[in-house]
């Protein structure tokens, strides 16, 4: 993945099965990374 220092990412679905991994490659490409889910029951 191409540096991403500086560089701010939002993780939709991030308690999801891909949400963690994404998080942490965007997160080990130097990215500030937010992670945004939905409580189970409230969609």
């Amino acid at each position: 993945m191409a540096e991403l220092n500086g560089r701010v990412a939002l993780v939709t679905g991030a308690l999801g099965k891909l949400g963690p991994i994404w998080i942490g490659a965007l997160a080990g490409a130097g990215a500030r990374v937010i992670g945004v889910d939905v409580r189970p029951g409230e969609v």
